[in-house]
């Protein structure tokens, strides 16, 4: 079954912003850089932002990415959907009609924005201005430039650049490759990101959907207790689930094994590798978070509420938490819900680090620094050794033991291990239904009343906590799909090609 989450979108033209840049480009580049504008919340004392960015209109001309004329697909789209060999002209077009992330600046101008800036600053700034905001809101290396050329790209929301990394080194490189390129040294050579290795996609993704500490390129991206008490949606990111939603403006291929279209049926492989870059994401706030009070001279906030299992305190006093006998405690989000490793020896030995971060969490500061050196590394080791391995069934099955809960942990099951399932159960489904193209009746049942219960109420009063969780009726709903037999087909199959 497919999770809903559809994103539409009005077309727009580009000749006018092709023209435009041509005209503007050279004095662009030719400009002396610019100091970033100190940032009058954060400190970001390390971070140098990068003077190489050119905007999306540098790549929308219509001879490169923004042809009106080449394939424009109506949504739904979906990232296991094989699209058509020449979609590269038009993904200009794609992202700016469909994509929500071109949007992401203009958000900030909304009443909801408005809210959160006036709670959170004592400054009067907008939300616009606050470098907390466009670190995720706009390219992270121009959240900390006030300058006109900045500002002016600032409009460009979460653009080509954000993600594919600042276009100057590679803009015109790029436009000689052809299928025979090799493209890991291509993009190594010219500073492109590489989106084709899914790791490296969903760490780019992490980077604002779970957060990351200041760099060189960037300044601090960190939705912490405080924006959260502000107004702002707490983060839950899960990369399949999102990649799903996302209405791609390329064709899914896996450079890393000579380019071909990705098998029908990668979606559960990205799945575990967005767990992984999760666990690496949040180990690295974490890590940040200790080094802190050493490392800026700030005084320390310890512990981030943000680290910590939002209904533990934020609940009704006779709801399902306090008659699960939790009321009050810190319950930490582990960086993953995996409870069994089976028999992969890598995820035990990154489940195990991760246990041994949650131990020292109220210890020593350089204890934890250490230990979630070691954790991100091991789920990193983990990661890496997915993509080498099969979507076929018995990898399913492997899957799904990981999945496994035990009698106690059954009993504890609260909402946000309940949610994880089920944003597991649907990339196991999703690739299922691929492999074999068709649905599973039964688990497409099992998934919608999930959905149902798991809902988080919105009319007419909005609430941010599973106020009617039901945890045994949850319970009796997962048991009945972990009792569905898996019955996948060879992963040998393909999709037909749209081309």
């Amino acid at each position: 079954m497919r999770l809903p989450g559809n994103i539409t979108g009005i077309l727009g033209g580009t000749l006018v912003l092709a023209v435009w840049w041509s005209a503007r480009n050279d004095s662009f580049e030719k400009s002396p850089g610019t100091s970033p504008v100190a940032n009058p919340v954060v400190a970001t004392a390390s971070f140098k932002p990068d003077g190489r960015a050119l905007g999306v209109a540098s790549c929308a001309a219509t001879a490169c990415h923004g042809n009106p004329a080449s394939s424009l697909s109506s949504p739904p789209i979906e990232l296991a959907d094989l699209r058509p060999v020449d979609c590269w002209k038009s993904s200009y077009l794609q992202w700016t009609n469909l994509d929500k992330h071109a949007q992401a600046f203009e958000v900030l101008k909304n009443e909801r924005s408005h809210g959160i800036e006036r709670r959170l600053s004592q400054d009067k700034i907008n939300a616009w201005e606050d470098t907390r905001c466009l670190a995720c809101h706009v390219n992270p290396t121009l959240a900390a430039r006030r300058d006109p050329e900045a500002t002016a790209l600032h409009r460009d929301g979460v653009s080509c650049e954000a993600c594919h990394g600042n276009a100057k080194p590679w803009r015109w490189a790029h436009t000689a490759w052809t299928s025979a390129t090799d493209r890991e040294k291509s993009y190594a050579d010219s500073k492109m990101t590489k989106l084709f290795d899914v790791g490296i996609r969903a760490e780019t993704c992490a980077g604002c959907h779970v957060g990351a500490p200041a760099s060189a390129d960037a300044p601090l991206r960190d939705v912490n207790h405080e924006l959260i008490a502000a107004g702002h949606p707490r983060f839950n990111f899960d990369f399949a689930s999102y990649s799903r939603r996302m209405p791609p403006h390329w064709r899914e291929k896996d450079r890393l094994h000579e380019g071909k279209p990705r098998p029908a049926g990668f979606e559960s492989q990205f799945w575990q590798i967005g767990q992984a870059v999760c666990a690496e994401s949040s180990l690295s706030l974490l890590k940040a978070r200790a080094e802190l009070p050493k490392k800026d001279g700030e005084p320390a906030r310890w512990p981030e509420l943000a680290e910590f299992n939002c209904f533990a305190c934020h609940h009704d006093l006779n709801g399902w938490r306090t008659q699960q006998g939790r009321l009050g405690k810190l319950i930490w989000n582990s960086p993953s819900a995996f409870v069994n490793a089976g028999d992969d020896l890598l995820l035990m030995q990154a489940l195990k680090k991760t246990a041994n971060v949650e131990s020292k969490l109220f210890g020593d500061p350089e204890a934890i620094i250490r230990a979630t050196d070691e954790a991100t590394t091991g789920w990193r080791r983990w990661r890496v050794s997915i993509l080498e391995r099969a979507t076929d069934e018995e990898r399913l099955r492997t899957v799904i033991r990981q999945m496994r809960l035990d009698e106690a942990q059954w009993a504890a099951l609260d909402w946000d291990h309940a949610a994880w399932l089920y944003s597991a159960i649907g990339a196991i489904e999703n690739t299922r239904r691929d492999q074999r193209r068709a649905p599973d009746k039964d688990a497409e049942g099992i998934l919608l009343r999930l959905n149902e219960l798991l809902r988080l109420p919105r009319e007419p009063v909005r609430f941010d906590s599973p106020k009617d969780y039901a945890p045994g009726q949850v319970r009796d709903t997962l048991r009945q799909w972990f009792a569905l037999p898996i019955n996948a087909p060879s992963r040998k199959r393909r999709r037909p090609s749209l081309s």
